[in-house]
């Protein structure tokens, strides 16, 4: 936790808003606005696995990394500000992540913890921009069950001064101070009220370091791998996963290897082997029923595209990654063959059913991958478990929108988007056309 946090998190402070932060466990939805192309409110609902459908240039990846920037604002950064140097802000500025579909100033973000009771706890942050082109927490509004919304919102008197209101009148006013944009506590706020503060930055801090992030095109498998003898940062490209792999295997663990030389032998029948050069990782590839060890940068993109996903899943299923990890994945099937989709997709729906309870939230373009997951539905997988959602745009002077598609117990899918996945009939249809003409 930061060094700023005190040392007695809410769940220990005994006072009645105490059930609110001791049962709220799980991350339900995460939503943006006035972000790139998204002007109104784009919410998702995250189930332990989520799928995001959309067009190109609908803001499907804008969702993921959204939630990634957030994620690396936690303890990082300005006074209550994003971090705008990390890499899901791909060097934008303030105003660059700003939608050009309005005038207003300001970014949001909104987030919704659910318990196992039923319990909701939701907090949004709206971020504006200043006159010298920087930004700033304009307001930060958190919502318990039973109570008044609590809104801390920045003080147009003073600078770095917010006022905390609830049913319209002023509760406290003063200093508040953020590391990144996470608050620190103030102890001259009435005590139900730092329970109510003290909630947010555990549930912030926690949930910060939960979130692993894949972007499309990942690393490559060079001929060798050198192992430094720090760990690298996790980067979206996965590039660290080879690292951490050669390490295992240089410290003579080979677990995790081994279950993903099985993945890799069910898609693409040849098993993993990772061999050690002194500090320097060779990864190899034998086909079944060979001898041969083949290096895995003379073997197709699919394998080295792949590998980063396997693994990182892996790493959630056999808890690695802790409580409740969250694996932000743009197109995991990128560079497979159909029959290795289909595997692929009913990997992720069993890893989704993890003891650890992660959520796979995946942005993919692939209708074999959505099509094998609602047999998987139809077959048993329980629906409430797989979200999808539809990401449209008109064109790109307007803004994009978020629409859940409900899928039923039988693997129906409820309301699909006109012309979706349509492609594939026109394209018959014309072929059958073309033929008999």
């Amino acid at each position: 936790m930061n060094k700023h946090c005190p040392k007695t998190p809410a769940s220990e402070l005994q006072v009645d808003l105490e059930p609110w932060y001791v049962s709220c466990v799980r991350l339900t939805e995460f939503g943006v606005s006035r972000l790139h192309c998204f002007r109104s409110d784009a919410r998702l609902r995250l189930a332990p696995l989520t799928l995001i459908y959309g067009q190109n240039n609908a803001g499907k990846s804008t969702l993921l990394r959204a939630l990634s920037l957030f994620s690396s604002s936690v303890g990082v950064g300005g006074e209550a500000t994003l971090n705008l140097a990390s890499e899901a802000a791909k060097g934008a500025s303030f105003r660059d992540l700003r939608s050009r579909l309005d005038s207003l100033n300001e970014v949001g973000f909104s987030f919704v913890w659910r318990g196992a009771k039923g319990t909701h706890e939701a907090v949004s942050f709206r971020f504006m921009e200043e006159k010298d082109g920087s930004h700033v927490l304009r307001d930060l509004e958190i919502r318990l069950d039973g109570v008044a919304p609590h809104v801390f919102r920045i003080s147009v008197d003073t600078i770095g001064h917010y006022e905390l209101v609830a049913e319209r009148k002023v509760l406290w006013s003063g200093k508040l101070q953020f590391d990144g944009v996470c608050p620190r506590m103030n102890g001259s706020l009435p005590v139900d009220k730092q329970v109510i503060l003290q909630s947010v930055i555990d549930r912030l801090h926690h949930w910060s370091s939960t979130v692993h992030w894949l972007t499309a095109v990942r690393a490559t498998v060079p001929r060798k791998r050198a192992i430094p003898h720090q760990a690298s940062p996790k980067n979206s490209d996965g590039a660290w996963v080879q690292e951490h792999l050669g390490r295992e295997e240089l410290e003579g663990r080979r677990s995790l290897t081994g279950l993903v030389s099985s993945e890799i032998e069910e898609l693409f029948g040849c098993s993993l082997r990772i061999d050690i050069d002194e500090r320097e990782a060779l990864f190899r590839a034998t086909p079944v029923g060979t001898a041969w060890r083949l290096p895995l940068a003379d073997l197709g993109e699919g394998v080295t595209q792949v590998l980063p996903v396997l693994t990182l899943c892996l790493m959630a299923e056999r808890g690695d990654l802790g409580d409740r990890p969250i694996l932000c994945i743009e197109q995991p099937e990128m560079h497979l063959h159909a029959d290795a989709e289909r595997r692929l997709a009913t990997f992720l729906a069993r890893v989704s059913n993890a003891p650890c309870n992660p959520i796979l939230l995946v942005e993919t373009h692939s209708e074999i991958l959505l099509s094998t997951l609602l047999l998987q539905v139809a077959q048993g997988f329980p629906p409430e478990n797989l979200a999808v959602h539809w990401v449209s745009r008109e064109s790109a002077a307007t803004e994009s929108l978020v629409r859940q598609v409900k899928i039923d117990k039988k693997g129906n899918p409820a309301d699909w988007p006109v012309g979706a996945f349509g492609q594939r009939s026109e394209l018959s249809r014309a072929l059958f056309l073309a033929r008999r003409g």
